[in-house]
């Protein structure tokens, strides 16, 4: 039997929840709305255009994000009411999806970088070296994390 408490000392709690939760639709709202305004510019800067790793990685990252942003909105609402088999895929999805995401940007931004330094060897050595420092320390966190979460279940 479920007990349900009336002490006054939860409801902060549950107020945060409940706002949590308002921002969780709103901000998926806006990321779909943005996709809706921008799609046409989309298509003739990106879709008709010769196709790079950079065209590959940004559309990874544009329609994962729409992705998540709409996958998640169940998991921020906590009134609705999840099986334990739903909650652990929630959990693995927002510790891996952020460690995916981050690669992403990373080789975007050593792309970049490279580029605005004139393609300087050094430059590049300097920069996958630190990339592959913080990847691999990054993703042994989210296995050791996950690992963890899948424990408790």
């Amino acid at each position: 039997m479920t007990l349900i408490s009336n002490d006054p000392s939860w409801w902060p709690l549950i107020e945060f929840d409940r706002v949590e939760s308002y921002f969780a639709v709103a901000s998926t709202v806006a990321v779909i709305y943005d996709w809706a305004l921008t799609f046409e510019q989309e298509i003739e800067l990106v879709w008709k255009r010769r196709w790079s790793l950079m065209s590959v990685l940004y559309l990874g990252l544009r329609y994962g994000g729409i992705l998540f942003s709409v996958i998640d909105v169940p998991a921020s609402i906590t009134t609705l009411s999840v099986t334990d088999a739903v909650s652990i895929v929630f959990d693995f999805e927002v510790m891996w999806i952020f460690t995916i995401v981050n690669i992403i940007l990373g080789v975007i931004m050593i792309a970049r970088l490279h580029a605005m330094y004139q393609r300087s060897r050094k430059m590049l050595i300097f920069l996958v070296v630190f990339f592959l420092a913080v990847t691999i320390t990054s993703v042994i966190i989210t296995v050791i994390q996950s690992s963890h979460s899948w424990d408790d279940k």
